[in-house]
């Protein structure tokens, strides 16, 4: 499913090109596991309503207007009461990743990130690029520049990290948290001619290591 929602293609520098990175994401799992997250999910679907309505509740009371005391108390009463709820499944969760086979929501992410383009090199190659794969380069270009100041933030322990710099990053900030192991492959050239670009490539891996991600 995941192949066949990637864009590729042909271009000016390489006739099967990456249009777009690629995310794989494996995790551990139970059924028990599973049915313990639905749960979950299901006990938040039943708390959000009653929440709201008791803001309104409250909300109307701020404003002065008249509110019914006997009904606010029952709504308090009716979300402490599923606030409960939902903590145990939270609990009950956590317990069976605590007490679950070793490995239990353990999870493997592959990401396959596309190569920078470079209009120059197109040039080089004796036509120029089209202006949709310019526009597509330039978005690869920027989702690849917004990942390494993320990883620059955290090899120099910043306070803060861009993650909501693209959609990338917003995506593999999960994977880029405290207790996370990150490893980088990195796909260098022998040729003198892509010597610069080689040598790039290898700072970028040696700054991941170096976030100790």
């Amino acid at each position: 499913v995941g192949s066949s929602l990637r864009v590729v293609g042909s271009s000016s520098l390489h006739d099967q090109s990456s249009r777009s990175h690629a995310i794989l994401e494996m995790e551990v799992v139970t059924q028990e596991l599973l049915a313990a997250r639905e749960a979950v999910i299901h006990e938040e679907s039943l708390l959000v309503p009653l929440g709201k309505a008791l803001e309104e509740i409250n909300f109307n009371a701020a404003q002065g207007r008249d509110v019914d005391t006997d009904l606010r108390e029952e709504h308090l009463a009716r979300v402490t009461a599923q606030a409960e709820e939902l903590e145990a499944a939270r609990e009950h969760v956590a317990d069976l990743l605590r007490c679950g086979p070793p490995g239990l929501g353990g999870t493997l992410v592959l990401v396959d990130l596309a190569g920078s383009e470079h209009g120059a090199d197109a040039d080089l190659s004796g036509r120029k690029q089209t202006p949709a794969e310019i526009r597509e380069a330039k978005e690869i270009n920027q989702s690849l520049l917004f990942l390494k100041e993320v990883v620059r933030a955290l090899a120099s322990g910043s306070g803060h990290v861009p993650y909501r710099s693209c959609r990338l990053t917003r995506v593999m900030r999960h994977w880029l948290r405290d207790g996370c192991c990150c490893s980088m492959v990195a796909n260098v050239s022998t040729s003198d001619l892509h010597a610069v670009k080689s040598v790039s490539t290898l700072q970028y891996a040696a700054l991941v290591a170096s976030a100790g991600a």
